[in-house]
């Protein structure tokens, strides 16, 4: 019996330890050349931290959280933390040149010229983040002091996906939550993002629909907030539709 005690108690200590917070310890290349500069977004935890000049990284993680990897020079990447990442010394993360710049982009033959955030803007979004959250200057969450703020990183990430063809208005009474989603994001987002065929995104705007949350996301009109929601819809969607099959 005591032995049966001692064997559940290394499993739940196990479980728990699973469960903790540790380091991830990582390497961002192109190809054969380190990257420095890349933001390292945790968008589980909303942490970030950037590439050393050795394409270096470390920030706090847990298995299942989703961590970015952003630059204007090179293409978006999102990956699913497994425990395998914190086994070895540095997790790989290949990125790929970008085809295209940031501040200028070009969508169904369309320029697009991505809105600028002026100082005073990412300084006071910064403040009131911190403000809210004060951090012990004394431990190392994984995050840079003074780096790029969680908040402007997920505009400019969105903006890249706006779609130009419908112009913005000031009253629209007759606009839903479906109407909103796409107006706010292009196919392209739901197909190469989220990795849904063209059938499937009216299905899967239904489905985020009957979520009460949506409302409170269509009333806000916060495109950030939207991405958020529809990332997390799209985990639920994707076990909805594993188990009918």
């Amino acid at each position: 019996m005591k032995q049966l005690a001692i064997v559940f108690g290394l499993l739940f200590f196990s479980f728990g330890k699973a469960q903790t917070t540790n380091l991830l310890k990582g390497k961002v290349m192109c190809d054969t050349l380190a990257v420095s500069g890349i933001e390292v977004i945790n968008l589980t935890s909303e942490q970030s931290t950037k590439t050393d000049s050795r394409g270096f990284f470390a920030i706090s993680a847990k298995s299942k959280d989703v961590v970015a990897f952003y630059s204007k020079e090179y293409v978006f990447k999102k990956v699913v933390v497994v425990s395998e990442y914190f086994q070895v010394e540095r997790w790989k993360v290949n990125l790929i040149k970008s085809a295209i710049e940031l501040d200028e982009v070009v969508v169904k033959n369309t320029k697009l010229n991505v809105p600028k955030f002026t100082y005073e803007q990412a300084a006071a979004a910064r403040i009131d983040k911190q403000a809210a959250h004060p951090k012990n200057p004394f431990v190392y969450d994984g995050t840079i002091t003074n780096g790029m703020d969680f908040m402007e990183i997920g505009r400019k990430i969105i903006s890249l996906f706006k779609n130009p063809d419908k112009p913005k208005r000031k009253k629209q009474p007759e606009e839903d939550f479906i109407a909103y989603a796409k107006a706010s994001l292009n196919e392209s987002f739901y197909q190469q993002k989220l990795d849904l065929q063209k059938n499937e995104i009216d299905n899967f705007l239904s489905f985020c629909k009957e979520d009460p949350e949506s409302k409170k996301v269509f009333i806000n009109k916060d495109e950030l907030t939207l991405l958020d929601f529809l990332f997390k819809k799209y985990k639920e969607y994707l076990e909805r539709r594993t188990s009918s099959n």
